[in-house]
């Protein structure tokens, strides 16, 4: 049997209700009065599988709510759901949606899908077990199963026993505010409260494929950088993981100077490496790489995603190795670089509590719970696929949005001015944010973060306001120089990852937002774009000199014991992943 490991698990509770996936997918998706256990289950899929996922039914979910919400999806019964006497099946499904079989026996291939699911059905079978195993062997990255636990309608209590065996972790206790079939909050959401079902509790997990080799995509936006992007591509050739399948997506902004072709010229021979050319609709007015992770999610199959900038280059063949152990590790849903965006957003967010200081905030090697507002930055990001494409396709990782500007952007610039004074006014001001027409004043997409964000910031938002799992933050350890005004450069990321940084912001014509990047910057940067002298011997020399330590930051004030401290957690961290891998 395909071997998985147990990334979520959780009995239903109040709690989820008032989180906005749950909010906006009920709001989206108004159910029938006496689906009070759906309210929460539905959304609970929905933050775990993508709706463009190729996915399983197992059970007959309606189809009002699968084909609206998993159009790519089929389902399995070992019932002819259309000739059943109930109006929400009957006369329904089209052939090619329903394959009628033994759910322990399907007729299907070993990971013939990317997903499979169940909706409080297999607690109904006797050999649960059985069906739950047929579930993983077709599913070829993840399992999502929720089910009703009841000694008089569900599956008893004892059976439990069974499941933490198979599963192989304990079952959570229950919390305080399980969700009942009385609990008055079902109200809210159009359901009627039911004395007769309060014996039932729903329980749901999630199961993640751990079967070597894993599949990973690589996502490199790219515009006009040859010089960064070619050197790029041969690191990673040359650090490919043996445990890894890597196949890399060269996302092309349309760039006209020829460099897109003369990259696809030249790893042509090379299978693992794709080029593609994105056609966004806000070129002209946006340098929007987020929407180029958006567009090239659609092309991702592979169970986990890299998300590269095109001036970076691998260290080590441990590069995303190691980071999918700590996703793994620690039910994480996102490692990588934050470079501090989030105190630069801080203000915008209204409703989170947010469990960090608003200024002077350095993130360090560590993991970040969903309170603590963290930004794992576009340049350097490992999540699994499922993760990024929910993501991307509730919230995106662009910049753009649909929101009206006028008058939201008019209140979005006195709120800001406001949250930066001190004292008695801010204070005052503040009483009146617990308002929510205050709130949609000021952002037209609240609870999320307003559009124009940069860098991921708002799909970083999405999942700590959605509690989608925390995040770990590989932080530079060491750097080549200083920029007048922009931070650091020739960042080396944890010993696993060089980046250049700002080659388009302060080095295009057309994009240009960093008119003087210091003498030291430009002086790497002509040795790099010498015509016809290409030589790795530079890229060599310019790694060798980011590996010094000292102080840091945008003007020098943090220490260099800082960053000697940051180094040390990161190697002991690589020692125990090394040990576990082995």
């Amino acid at each position: 049997m395909k071997k998985f490991i147990v990334s979520d698990i959780r009995w239903a509770s109040e709690n989820e209700l008032n989180l906005p996936i749950w909010k906006n997918w009920n709001k989206n998706n108004p159910l029938p009065r006496s689906f009070w256990q759906r309210i929460w289950e539905y959304p609970y899929l929905t933050s775990k599988i993508p709706s463009s996922g190729n996915c399983v039914d197992f059970g007959g979910t309606y189809p009002f709510v699968l084909f609206k919400n998993y159009p790519n999806a089929i389902s399995v019964d070992n019932r002819d759901l259309n000739v059943l006497d109930f109006p929400f099946h009957k006369g329904k499904w089209t052939p090619d949606k329903l394959t009628i079989c033994d759910a322990a026996k399907t007729p299907f291939e070993d990971s013939q899908f990317e997903y499979s699911f169940s909706i409080s059905t297999i607690e109904e079978i006797p050999h649960f077990l059985d069906v739950l195993k047929e579930m993983i062997r077709i599913a070829k990255h993840r399992v999502v199963i929720t089910m009703d636990v009841s000694d008089k309608l569900g599956l008893p209590i004892k059976r439990l026993r069974e499941l933490e065996e198979f599963l192989g972790c304990k079952i959570p206790d229950l919390p305080i505010n399980v969700l009942r079939s009385n609990s008055p909050v079902i109200k809210k959401f159009g359901q009627d409260l039911k004395e007769d079902y309060k014996h039932i509790r729903v329980l749901a997990f999630t199961l993640d494929s751990i079967d070597l080799p894993k599949s990973v995509a690589i996502l490199i936006p790219h515009w006009e950088t040859y010089q960064f992007l070619k050197p790029c591509l041969e690191r990673i050739q040359k650090n490919r993981n043996p445990n890894l399948t890597e196949k890399v997506y060269v996302l092309d902004d349309c760039s006209t100077d020829g460099s897109f072709e003369k990259a696809k010229e030249d790893f042509k021979n090379d299978k693992l490496i794709e080029f593609h050319k994105i056609e966004r609709y806000n070129k002209k007015t946006e340098p929007d790489v987020g929407l180029l992770l958006d567009e090239g999610l659609k092309l991702v199959k592979e169970q986990f995603v890299v998300m590269l900038d095109a001036d970076t280059f691998p260290l080590s063949n441990e590069w995303i190795n190691f980071p999918i152990w700590l996703i793994e590790k620690y039910s994480a849903s996102s490692i990588g670089l934050d470079t501090g965006l989030s105190s630069a957003y801080y203000n915008d967010v209204l409703d989170l509590p947010i469990w960090q200081p608003s200024t002077g905030y350095v993130p360090s090697a560590n993991l970040y719970y969903n309170e603590w507002f963290t930004c794992t930055n576009n340049l350097y990001r490992i999540t699994r696929t499922a993760v990024a494409k929910v993501v991307s396709e509730q919230i995106g990782f662009t910049r753009a949005t649909k929101e009206k500007k006028g008058i939201n952007r008019y209140f979005k610039a006195i709120h800001t001015r406001l949250m930066r004074r001190k004292g008695f006014i801010k204070k005052f001001y503040k009483s009146f944010l617990k308002f929510n027409f205050i709130k949609k004043l000021i952002n037209a997409r609240y609870p999320y973060l307003p559009g124009g964000c940069d860098n991921g910031v708002a799909a970083n938002h999405f999942i700590d306001i959605n509690y989608m799992g925390a995040k770990f933050n590989l932080p530079i350890i060491s750097f080549i120089g200083f920029t007048p005004k922009d931070g650091v450069f020739g960042q080396n990321i944890s010993g696993l990852l060089f980046h250049f940084a700002l080659s388009t912001r302060a080095l295009s014509k057309e994009r240009r937002e960093i008119k003087d990047a210091g003498a030291e910057f430009m002086k790497w940067v002509e040795l790099l774009s010498q015509k016809n002298v290409y030589d790795d011997k530079i890229i060599d020399d310019m790694i060798e000199a980011s590996k010094t330590f000292k102080p840091g930051g945008y003007d020098g004030s943090i220490p260099v014991e800082w960053y000697k401290d940051e180094f040390e957690y990161i190697q002991k961290l690589l020692s125990q992943y090394k040990k576990e891998v082995e």
